[in-house]
């Protein structure tokens, strides 16, 4: 029995060291496997901001800045129409007896700058709140010349000078929705409302040789009205927090019920609206004149270029 007992004091004495050395190993792996878990944990909080940086891919709203210079145009077509008609009725009455050197040139193309606060909620969906500034004036000189006939024994030679401008400051909110975004390149759509206020002038002056004394008029109109607009934007995206892109943006505006004062030869006419004339000669000296106020359709579009500039982190 004592041989027994020996035996198994024998026995455990030499499992002893392989119990100690899995239980270790039991404490061991498991916490090692803890610590690699939290180290990659650690890592990938790490590479998250690298992906985010060469991405673009960001997790948090932030603000941006737009600024953008380019070319707008605007149709104008009914005002533009019922200026040129006011020259032309005289050769339109017949050359035999008056002639016209000089041409209407319409209101179309206009510089525009812009600046855009935008709002990026996620990703692919922005908000923005914008700016612009088109601006665009015209100088129109006609020299009409009567000559004596029948009906006129003395040549009249008129001087007429109209010079249209138009001045607008849109207001805008629009959505920024991402489309495509691959490697540095952003595509996305532009779409929102726009509050204009608009600002319409018009100096007309005519000199009559030689019985009639000069006749000058100025007149300005200002008025606010509601547009839509909608687009596309392209970007190149530099580093994280700046990129440079080109827009086209379509837009439906104009600028009605201006109203604005006119000074007539000195004379001051406040609170004065604008009516301008279609003329259609009918038959020899006559005629016919549709009247209506003046409205401006801004109704066109733009191309910009410009730079973005991130205001925050991504």
């Amino acid at each position: 029995m004592d041989s027994r007992r020996m035996g198994k004091e024998k026995s455990l004495r030499g499992a002893l060291p392989i119990f100690l050395l899995m239980f270790g190993l039991f404490l061991f792996l498991p916490a090692s496997a803890r610590a690699d878990k939290k180290s990659l944990q650690t890592n990938d909080r790490l590479e998250q901001p690298k992906a985010n940086a060469e991405g673009g891919v960001s997790r948090r709203p932030r603000f941006s800045l737009r600024l953008s210079g380019g070319a707008a145009f605007i149709a104008a077509k009914e005002f533009n129409d019922q200026l040129s008609t006011n020259i032309p009725q005289y050769s339109e009455y017949d050359s035999t007896y008056c002639s016209v050197i000089g041409e209407y040139h319409p209101l179309h193309w206009s510089p525009h700058y812009g600046a855009e606060i935008i709002l990026d909620l996620t990703p692919r969906l922005g908000f923005g709140l914008g700016i612009g500034f088109p601006s665009m004036a015209r100088e129109n000189t006609f020299n009409i010349s009567t000559f004596t006939h029948d009906m006129h024994h003395t040549d009249y030679s008129y001087t007429i000078v109209c010079n249209p401008s138009v001045k607008a400051v849109p207001i805008t909110l629009g959505m920024h929705f991402g489309l495509l975004d691959r490697n540095r390149i952003h595509l996305e759509a532009l779409a929102g409302i726009g509050l204009y206020r608009g600002t319409m002038g018009l100096d007309f002056s005519s000199t009559v040789t030689p019985i009639a004394p000069a006749l000058e008029e100025t007149w300005t109109g200002r008025s606010w009205n509601v547009g839509l607009q909608g687009g596309f934007s392209l970007s190149f995206r530099i580093s994280p927090e700046f990129s440079t892109f080109v827009e086209v943006i379509g837009r439906y505006a104009q600028l009605s019920n201006l109203r604005g004062t006119a000074v007539v030869n000195g004379s001051v006419i406040s609170d004065a609206t604008l009516w301008l004339g279609t003329y259609t000669h009918v038959i020899s000296d006559k005629f016919q004149v549709t009247c209506s106020q003046a409205v401006v359709d801004l109704s066109g579009f733009s191309i910009q270029a410009g730079i973005e500039i991130g205001l925050g982190r991504r």
